[in-house]
C-alpha cells in the first residue's frame, strides 16, 4: 500500500502535467502591432509554467521525504 507521502507526490505530479498541458494550450498572437495580445499570452503561458514548475517540486519533496522516512 503506498503511503500518503507517495499519493500526494503523485497528485502533485498530476497538477504539474496539467499546469503544463494548459501552458501548452495558451495561443500566441504575432503579427502588426500585437504587443499587448503577446505580452497577455506570455505573461499567462509563465503563470501556468510557473505554478507545474511549483507542483512538481513539491512532488519531488514528497518522494524525497518519503524515501528518506523509507515508507
Amino acid at each position: 500500500m503506498p503511503s500518503y507521502l507517495t499519493i500526494t507526490a503523485i497528485l502533485f505530479a498530476l497538477l504539474s502535467a496539467i499546469f503544463w498541458f494548459l501552458s501548452s494550450r495558451v495561443n500566441f498572437a504575432f503579427g502588426f502591432d500585437m504587443d499587448k495580445e503577446l505580452n497577455e499570452a506570455m505573461s499567462k503561458a509563465s503563470k501556468l509554467n510557473a505554478w507545474a514548475a511549483l507542483f512538481t517540486a513539491l512532488a519531488i519533496i514528497c518522494q524525497a521525504v518519503s524515501m528518506i522516512l523509507g515508507l
